[in-house]
């Protein structure tokens, strides 16, 4: 106990040492490191192109060309996102509490797995997000750069955890409404873009969750494994980021992203 205590605590030190460090840093260092990190950026569209006008969440789009996320700071789901509770309600984004145990997919198997803590919860916040629509006409809404699980193919051995942005028509993401065990792959025919109020990131013990129906990692920035156990202190000690559970982002996840994307190996980040 004391020992992650320690942790928590040297966490902390980090991220501040590394905020007041950044602030320091002019243009030209973040571009050397090559991942600035805009407060915030939005899409908007010009000709064929969507082009980033610095709001969470937008994607730059050439068509016919692969997404690639413009932002690294936002990862989150919409106020509206529905998830299924173990009691059989489904409860949407803005009103789901830590505690609450929600529907996922473990091993194959469909679980229920407690929401431990929020690492990022703006109620009122509005940002731009994707929408994959499928063929069976489910509709799953992200920040681009949140991760879901997809694939190239319609088998579940090629299912991966991968940014929003990263999936292109044709592609495959996992549901658990078209089947009635397990998921059941869907094909992605259409990608769009809308303004929607509120940003979530809810972690449960699973590391994982089904929303609107489809299945998704509860991280973004980094390879979900990897994100699981680095998230492992927040979801034993959720006390750490309850003053930012009612309508914030922890300045301590803040510093921790930042420094990640200056030190962790390419083949660890999963930004797009």
């Amino acid at each position: 106990m004391h020992f992650c205590v320690l942790l928590a605590v040297l966490g902390l030190f980090i991220a501040q040492f590394y905020e007041a460090k950044s602030s320091k840093s002019d243009l030209t260092e973040r571009k050397r490191v090559g991942r600035a990190t805009p407060k915030s950026c939005d899409c908007i569209l010009n000709g064929n192109r969507y082009v980033q006008v610095c709001q969470c969440g937008c994607v730059d789009h050439i068509a016919g060309q692969a997404y690639k996320p413009c932002c690294t700071i936002c990862d989150c789901f919409p106020g509206d996102a529905r998830l299924l509770l173990d009691n059989g309600n489904v409860v949407v984004m803005k009103d789901l509490r830590s505690g609450y145990r929600i529907l996922t997919v473990k091993d194959g198997r469909r679980v229920f797995s407690e929401v431990k803590t929020f690492l990022h919860r703006q109620p009122y916040k509005n940002t731009t997000y994707l929408t994959l629509t499928t063929d069976q006409g489910n509709l799953l809404t992200m920040t681009g750069n949140h991760l879901l699980f997809a694939s190239t193919n319609n088998q579940s051995t090629g299912m991966e955890a991968r940014p929003a942005s990263s999936v292109k028509k044709g592609d495959y993401i996992f549901s658990a409404k078209s089947c009635p065990r397990g998921l059941c792959p869907e094909r992605v025919v259409q990608i769009s873009f809308s303004t929607k109020q509120g940003l979530y990131v809810p972690v449960t013990d699973e590391g994982t969750l089904v929303v609107d129906g489809m299945f998704a990692s509860c991280y973004s920035f980094i390879e979900h494994d990897f994100a699981h156990l680095a998230v492992f202190l927040f979801r034993s000690f959720p006390w750490i980021l309850q003053p930012w559970q009612h309508d914030g982002f922890s300045p301590i996840l803040s510093g921790l992203q930042s420094l990640g994307t200056v030190i962790l190996p390419n083949c660890v980040l999963r930004l797009g």
